[in-house]
């Protein structure tokens, strides 16, 4: 099977203009195109290009929470529409969502799980899963609703994270400017208040059970393997499951019934001692969190039959040649483990 696997680059800041990259991607006999969430112009600059796109989390902030009051506004006004309109766009046959959150009004952090705004938290396990399942089937059908459009929904569950630490220096205005407010609900809620049952295997199975009584296609898991290991080690740690890293990996594959079409691959930030956050490092050769992750990625392959696309959902900090140059030699080092 790893033979027949499609990679997706990282998007990076300046790749759209950068013909020498966009050509090195062309030519690589690995990377099939550039994975991207923008609702910018670089969607069409990349496929003029000649380029394959995969769609992730289009418009990110504005578009990422299925738990939204108002996502049915949202898809309806201009965002909505360009979201739709970069959805039809993409070239590969899944569309990248995050399943959602607890809360219907979110910080963006960096590093660091998003926070709610006090008071949007969803505090009924099934008035979650009713809205969760009423924004998904909307944003599906708004994709597929038409004779052209044959995309697969993907969900990717978040990463229940056990860091406390916030690094102020790296967030954005908005966190930054409700910094007091955050850090008020870090002592309420924990640093996982929005993310209440959404990672959890039971939630996610029944979740992905009532979607697809509803949707136009089928609609499948991402299985993004660093969200999943720093969710499994902070659970672990926390003492709310006593189950190792592999047996995790089984339990949410057999939560989803094996039917992941997306992989996202990289490594986490952090240690054991602070735990671990979400930080899109890329994988070493010699590191034991790298083979952690890569063992994970083969297991799930193994175990899963209609994987579309992989993609390396990396920063590597570099100018765009550099950038997808280093990634190529991240999905050899993918394929190497896979396929041994």
């Amino acid at each position: 099977m790893a033979n027949s696997l499609t990679f997706y680059a990282s998007w990076t800041k300046g790749i759209a203009e950068d013909l020498t990259a966009l050509q090195f991607i062309k030519n690589s006999q690995l990377i099939e195109g550039i994975e991207l969430c923008n609702l910018n112009d670089d969607i069409e600059k990349i496929c003029s290009a000649g380029v394959p796109i995969s769609v992730h989390t289009p418009g990110m902030s504005k578009t990422a929470n299925f738990c939204r009051d108002d996502f049915n506004e949202m898809l309806k006004g201009q965002v909505g529409q360009r979201v739709v309109e970069v959805c039809h766009m993409g070239t590969a046959p899944i569309i990248g969502f995050h399943l959602g959150y607890s809360a219907s009004s979110m910080i963006k952090m960096a590093g660091f799980p998003n926070q709610p705004i006090s008071g949007t938290e969803i505090h009924n396990r099934e008035d979650l899963k009713e809205l969760l399942v009423k924004n998904i089937i909307k944003c599906e059908k708004a994709i597929n609703d038409n004779d052209l459009t044959n995309k697969n929904i993907v969900l990717e569950t978040m990463d229940y994270c056990r860091s406390t630490e916030i690094d102020w220096g790296i967030q954005l205005p908005e966190a930054v400017k409700n910094k007091d407010i955050i850090e008020s609900n870090l002592i309420k809620y924990g640093q996982n208040g929005a993310l209440k049952w959404v990672t959890d295997s039971d939630f996610v199975s029944e979740l992905m059970s009532a979607v697809n009584k509803y949707s136009i296609k089928h609609i499948g898991f991402l299985f993004d393997i660093a969200h999943n290991y720093i969710s499994w080690e902070s659970k672990y740690k926390k003492g709310e499951i006593q189950i190792n890293w592999e047996d995790y990996v089984i339990q949410m594959l057999e939560a989803v019934d094996g039917n992941v079409l997306q992989i996202h691959i990289n490594s986490p930030g952090g240690d054991d001692l602070k735990g671990y956050t979400d930080s899109h490092k890329c994988l070493n050769y010699d590191d034991a969190l790298s083979e952690n992750i890569l063992k994970a990625a083969k297991q799930v392959i193994d175990n899963s039959k209609s994987i579309k696309v992989i993609t390396l959902e990396m920063r590597t900090w570099k100018e765009p040649q550099d950038h997808v140059k280093i990634l190529e030699e991240q999905a050899e080092l993918v394929l190497h483990h896979i396929n041994n």
